[in-house]
């Protein structure tokens, strides 16, 4: 919860003016003034019409799963040989890649697994050598709708390495860490 002390930041970190705060909150600029100078308290009512109008401005101003996802899904089918999915990683530097059943694009596209360069290392080392990548995937990334807001991917990313989004159940992109990383600098 953001406390009084925080408007004048918020404020600025959204290039709002006291003016405009004043406008979409609906109290009066000197109001806005005198609270963030720390001159007046507020009643409860005006502090609250200021905090939720910077929040709902901060929520406008978040980013979300389908402004971050790369729209190019590059994945196998589970019959692909290992050695095919491997080539695929090596050509598009990639570390993982969703495994469909079937069609790997379309409408009828169903994620079942996902291949990665860590369950091709715990599968060699437990099983030898396989032929499938059915054999070696690990469980399904998360789906997300692609409306998620970056807080929710980011939290999601400590946990998985690949995040698939979708739309009306149907894959339409990707997210990895390394996309997040990307677009930081």
């Amino acid at each position: 919860m953001y406390e009084l002390r925080d408007i004048k930041g918020m404020r600025r970190r959204l290039n709002l003016t006291q003016k405009k705060l004043a406008e979409i909150s609906g109290v009066s600029q000197s109001m806005v003034a005198k609270i963030e100078a720390g001159r007046i308290e507020p009643s409860y009512k005006n502090a609250m019409q200021i905090l939720n109008a910077l929040t709902v401005e901060l929520n406008k101003k978040e980013k979300v799963a389908g402004e971050l996802m790369s729209r190019r899904i590059i994945g196998v089918a589970g019959t692909t040989s290992v050695a095919e999915a491997v080539r695929k990683m090596k050509r598009y530097e990639i570390s993982q890649l969703p495994v469909f059943k079937g069609a790997t694009s379309g409408p009828s596209a169903k994620i079942i697994g996902l291949v990665s360069e860590t369950s091709l290392i715990t599968a060699l080392i437990n099983k030898g050598r396989m032929s499938r990548v059915s054999d070696v995937m690990d469980d399904p990334p998360p789906l997300i709708p692609k409306n998620t807001p970056s807080k929710a991917v980011y939290s999601m990313l400590r946990f998985y390495p690949l995040l698939i989004v979708v739309d009306r159940d149907k894959p339409v992109g990707v997210i990895t860490k390394s996309d997040i990383i990307r677009r930081l600098y």
